[in-house]
């Protein structure tokens, strides 16, 4: 019994986070599929599009005084209960926000498919074409993805939280941004 408690303790020490792990994590590379090759350090435009999605914030108040009611919003029940995940629908965009039983909310993923007010210009829904992408942002950090008449290029970014970038492409064009938080 005494050698399991040493053995539990010994591996939970190890498990857990220490200050030289959580400050040596780098905040500016990314993760490359070996199947892709290495990619270089993403580009500016990541880190632009990065804070636009980080600038709605966690909750759907915030959302919704920037951008106005929306034209749609839908829950549902996530594994626990308590925790609901709504999905704030727009013309131009769409949110996933979960709130937890805690009552705290948080930003998930942002899909933009328009002109959202705000949007950095550097990337032009159904106009950027898949090697001016490729020329603003680099190489894709994972092995591209086809989904019918659809390719995913998809970069890891580490803001705030571990994110990705997905970028989707219908005939070599950039139709779709999703920006997904708190990826790792």
């Amino acid at each position: 019994m005494r050698r399991l408690i040493l053995v539990l303790l010994a591996a939970s020490a190890a498990c857990s986070p220490t200050a030289d792990r959580q400050t040596s994590r780098p905040r500016d590379v990314s993760i490359t599929d070996t199947a892709a090759g290495v990619s270089p350090p993403p580009k500016p435009v990541l880190a632009t599009l990065s804070r636009f999605a980080n600038s709605f914030a966690d909750d759907r108040r915030t959302i919704i005084a920037r951008l106005g009611a929306p034209g749609r919003t839908t829950t549902r029940t996530l594994r626990v209960p308590a925790d609901t995940a709504f999905t704030l629908s727009y013309p131009d965009a769409s949110f996933d926000v979960v709130r937890y039983a805690d009552g705290i909310e948080m930003l998930m993923e942002v899909r933009i498919w328009g002109a959202l007010s705000g949007l950095p210009p550097s990337i032009a829904l159904g106009a950027t074409t898949r090697s001016e992408l490729v020329t603003l942002v680099g190489t894709p950090s994972y092995k591209e993805r086809v989904l019918a008449d659809t390719t995913a290029l998809v970069y890891q970014w580490f803001g705030s939280y571990s994110e990705l970038g997905e970028f989707y492409l219908v005939a070599d064009t950039v139709r779709l941004i999703r920006w997904r938080f708190r990826m790792g």
